[in-house]
């Protein structure tokens, strides 16, 4: 996955390089249960490209602790779907 990431005044932006859509909605929730506000763009269709708006005080320890929170999530469903 290639990554850009843009910082202006309190915001974040991250693009993205191909089909990341899925990854880029979870961690966009993520921001918004960390405090943040996050707005997603999937541009256009043919592309592939998107961006992730992160809007925050500190728009990249918001960043590192929404992904965070998506790694323990899928931990925790690993855990869980190992143990069924």
């Amino acid at each position: 996955m290639d990554l850009h990431v843009e910082e202006r005044d309190d915001r974040l932006i991250v693009g993205s390089d191909g089909d990341n859509h899925t990854i880029m909605n979870l961690v966009k929730q993520a921001v918004w249960d960390e405090g943040g506000q996050a707005g997603y763009d999937r541009g256009h269709p043919y592309t592939g490209d998107s961006k992730l708006v992160v809007t925050a005080e500190n728009p990249e320890e918001t960043l590192e602790k929404a992904v965070q929170h998506v790694k323990d999530s899928l931990d925790e469903f690993t855990d869980a779907f190992e143990s069924a």
